[in-house]
Formats: C-alpha cells, sequence, structure tokens
C-alpha cells in the first residue's frame, strides 16, 4: 500500500473503535401476587370486566416501582 492508502485504513480504523460501547441493562421484577393464580392467568380470565380489581391490581404493581424507584436513590 502507498503511505496515503495505509493513512486511510488507520483513520477508518480508529473511529471504529472511538464508537461508544452501548450497554444494555435490564431489571426483572418479581411480585408476590396472592390470589391463588398469575397476574395472567388473572388478565386472561376476564380482569378488564372487573374495572375496581383492574385498577387495584394496577395500583399496587405502580406502588411496587415506586419503591423500587425509592431504592435506587
Amino acid at each position: 500500500e502507498e503511505p496515503s492508502n495505509r493513512k486511510a485504513a488507520d483513520t477508518l480504523e480508529s473511529s471504529d473503535s472511538e464508537k461508544p460501547l452501548l450497554i444494555a441493562h435490564y431489571l426483572y421484577i418479581q411480585m408476590e401476587y396472592c390470589e391463588k393464580s398469575t397476574l395472567r392467568d388473572t388478565i386472561n380470565q376476564g380482569l378488564y370486566q372487573d374495572v375496581s380489581r383492574l385498577w387495584r391490581l394496577f395500583r399496587e404493581i405502580l406502588d411496587g416501582l415506586s419503591y423500587i424507584h425509592e431504592q435506587v436513590n
């Protein structure tokens, strides 16, 4: 290779190595659900028909998320 070509190749390599490394973080939340079934089963069994129960469970999930966020800070 001629020096000018080698310089271009080096520039390409260095720009690739300078790209920021993206790291994904995952948080799995496991909450206790004590109505003798899973949340998925409850949803599949028509949770949408019992609006007050739906909102109660939704609120409990939000309370759990709020608790987790408080622990991080």
